[in-house]
């Protein structure tokens, strides 16, 4: 076993990880690590907010060494992928989120994920990518998200199911952020006008972007019942002046664990095992 080849910790030499709990459930594998590239399945598992609502739980068993396998490799860890199709992934996720993770360049979490809010968890993270929420709102609330990634660069976020209200978010937190640089844009001033008369709440807890990102990327789920947002509020010309760069691209269907497996091949090349 994987886990046994780890021990003791001082073996945890793992640079680049992906994780999940259903690659080809066809072949009905177990959670593990992959190195290497194969080809997908048409029966592929893909992650959608119904899948992970009709998929069982996982045996506590398995969450718990699931977490002992992320603890291990956590201090050396550059990239990682977690793919969690069942409905533990929200626990396993809570607990992904309060580790160390002291060099990891590279998260992509995919499945019910909750938000990353515990400080200085991922100091060196500079991209991530988060699937699977179909509600997000709230990421960007209290700057939790800033504390627990200092060094953000590029956010991606994708399958949402109700966009309009996490696009809002997103505008007003680049707004302000804008603004709060000294910008004179009477566009964007308009912009950040229409957010007010928010409920108390809204406005005690403002969103905020970590000062160091410079790319948004926003993707809805493909939804005949929903009509998700075409284009950004905020004037792009003066965010692109900034220095940020939001994306809000056309609607997708579910994403295989294959294509996410894929993804991760490309941002582990060269970064060596």
């Amino acid at each position: 076993m994987l886990l046994q080849r780890l021990e003791p910790e001082t073996l945890s030499r793992v640079h680049n990880l992906f994780l999940s709990d259903d690659v080809h459930p066809a072949k009905n594998t177990s959670p593990a690590t992959d190195r290497t590239n194969r080809p997908g399945t048409k029966d592929a598992s893909s992650i959608t907010p119904a899948s992970l609502t009709r998929t069982p739980s996982l045996p506590n068993k398995t969450v718990n060494t699931l977490t002992r396998l992320l603890t291990l490799c956590g201090p050396s860890l550059r990239v990682l992928s977690v793919a969690i199709t069942s409905s533990s992934s929200p626990t396993l996720f809570a607990r992904l989120f309060r580790m160390q993770f002291p060099e990891l360049c590279s998260l992509s979490i995919s499945g019910y994920y909750p938000f990353p809010s515990t400080p200085n968890v991922f100091p060196k993270v500079r991209t991530m990518k988060l699937h699977g929420n179909p509600n997000p709102s709230g990421l960007l609330a209290m700057g939790t998200l800033e504390d627990a990634c200092p060094l953000l660069d590029t956010l991606e976020v994708r399958g949402v199911k109700r966009s309009s209200c996490f696009v809002g978010e997103v505008e007003r937190a680049v707004c302000m952020e804008i603004l709060a640089q000294g910008s004179d844009s009477d566009s964007l001033r308009e912009v950040d006008s229409s957010f007010r008369g928010l409920d108390d709440e809204q406005e005690a807890f403002p969103p905020r972007l970590p000062k160091t990102v410079r790319t948004i990327v926003i993707q809805s789920l493909a939804d005949a019942n929903t009509n998700p947002p075409t284009t950004l509020g905020v004037p792009l010309m003066p965010a692109k002046a900034h220095g940020v760069h939001m994306s809000l691209l056309p609607p997708a269907q579910t994403t295989s664990i294959d294509e996410l497996r894929k993804a991760w091949m490309s941002a582990s090349s060269g970064a060596g095992w």
